[in-house]
């Protein structure tokens, strides 16, 4: 089971706050604002994690990956 620090709930509730598509480095400017702790290669493992799990979606458009948290 995995832990459930301080960072991931804060990435989660930056995940759910898009209404829409989303790329890691717009999550990441949307969290480091908040708390400037969080790296880059951390938003991307989290990421990772929550597309393998099918938490999230994720899409490859102009060789950029795309997230998603719409359950549709």
């Amino acid at each position: 089971m995995k832990r459930a620090t301080q960072q991931k709930k804060l990435i989660e509730q930056e995940i759910q706050s898009f209404s829409s598509f989303f790329n890691a480095e717009e999550l990441y400017h949307k969290v480091a604002g908040k708390n400037s702790g969080i790296g880059i290669a951390t938003i991307y493992r989290f990421l990772n994690e929550l597309t393998k799990n099918g938490d999230i979606h994720s899409f490859q458009c102009d060789r950029k990956t795309l997230y998603s948290n719409s359950k549709k």
